[in-house]
Parts: C-alpha cells; structure tokens; sequence
C-alpha cells in the first residue's frame, strides 16, 4: 500500500468509533423522543380524560384545571377490579426536568377511587408540555403501563 492509503486507514481507525457513537447516541435520542410522543393514553383537554385498563376504561380528573405549576396538583383515578397503583412519575416531553414523583394520598382499596398528588416547578418554557407515567399491576403480578400528556403555562 501507499503512504496515502495508509494515512486514510489510520484516520478512518481514529474516527469509526467516534462515528459509531454518534449513530448509537442519535439512535438512542430518536427512540427516546419516539417513546414519549406515541404511547399516549390520554391527553387532558378538559378537567377528566379516559384511559383504558385491562378490561375496562377508568377515568382520570384534574384538580385544578388548566394545570398550573408551582401548585399542588391532585389525580383522582377510578381504579378497575383487580388492578392497583405501583408507581408514577411525571417527565417533561419538550425540556428535561428530571422525573417528578406522583404519590399516592389515599389507598384505593376502600372506595376504588386512587388520589395521587404532585408538583410540578416552573422552568423557562411558557408552555411545557409533560407526559405522566403511571404502572398498575393487576392481581396476577402483570404490570401494564399507562402515560397520560398535559399542558401547563406560567401565566
């Protein structure tokens, strides 16, 4: 081989895996972003919206609505038999704030009625959008997972 091809080889052997890296982590981001867009539930455009369970829908209201930030905000769920809460948390879909827990106020066992409470912080985007995850286990040990999307504004 030449010396040009030989200096080509070795710039090509410095630069694959920086190349390789860059398509992994582009690849990674694109799912990401897919992730959050396509697995919507539901989406609040009024105070209730509703989600489908394993067999059946429930309902899920907002209080209070519009969803303001930097203020308690409450999720009441109508619970379907034989499924209960596991966890939630919110994430923001158009700027990154960490994922925000959603805790469970009361034990929906009682009267199947689930409350959950949050708190969402303002950040520099007049209108963020968030998408809320929720995990429910049904009395079989099967996990199936519900994301709810919503809007806030600072003003």
């Amino acid at each position: 081989m030449n010396k040009f091809n030989t200096l080509i080889l070795q710039k090509i052997k410095y630069f694959l895996p920086v190349i390789v890296l860059l398509v992994l982590g582009m690849s990674t981001f694109l799912f990401q972003i897919n992730q959050v867009e396509t697995e919507v539930s539901c989406e609040f455009q009024s105070a209730s919206c509703k989600v489908k369970g394993l067999e059946q829908e429930f309902n899920i209201e907002v209080t209070p609505f519009p969803i303001k930030v930097e203020e308690s905000i409450r999720f009441a769920i109508e619970m379907e038999k034989g499924v209960s809460f596991e966890s939630g948390w919110i994430q923001g879909v158009n700027m990154y704030m960490g994922r925000i827990p959603v805790l469970p106020i009361n034990n929906a066992e009682n009267n199947n009625v689930l409350e959950l409470e949050t708190f969402l912080g303002s950040c520099s985007e007049p209108n963020m959008r968030w998408q809320m995850i929720l995990t429910f286990v049904d009395d079989q040990g099967v996990q199936f997972q519900r994301f709810i999307n919503f809007e806030t504004t600072i003003y």
